[in-house]
């Protein structure tokens, strides 16, 4: 029979997350990718908890100004969900987190967003 992990194992695995899946998708509602952002090196993001954590939460701030947005070129977006990557060009997703949509369809639009990772408790 399996037995469950000691607390520093849960703790090891959450960092594992942390220091792996370090992009995130942004979806539209049409399930189209609309950019993908480096937690660890976009200044838009970064993680809002710790290892210790569960659920593991980013924060993500877009604006629809930004070149990876450009609501001025692309019209309104609607944003449906977020997802994990473990890289920029990887297609194997490892988390989705759909929440209330957030539209933007102005340059000055700003919209935040958590994105969550929930895995099994201790």
């Amino acid at each position: 029979m399996a037995s469950p992990f000691d607390a520093a194992g849960y703790e090891d695995v959450r960092s594992y997350i942390q220091s792996n899946w370090t992009h995130v998708a942004l979806v539209d509602d049409d399930g189209n990718e609309v950019t993908r952002i480096n937690i660890t090196s976009d200044s838009r993001s970064s993680w809002s908890s710790g290892s210790g954590s569960n659920p593991l939460e980013a924060t993500i701030t877009v604006a629809g100004g930004d070149s990876d947005i450009d609501v001025q070129s692309n019209g309104t977006i609607t944003i449906v969900q977020t997802e994990s990557y473990r890289g920029n060009a990887t297609s194997t997703r490892m988390a989705a987190d759909p929440f209330t949509d957030a539209t933007v369809e102005a340059t000055n639009d700003e919209v935040t967003i958590t994105h969550t990772i929930e895995h099994p408790p201790q």
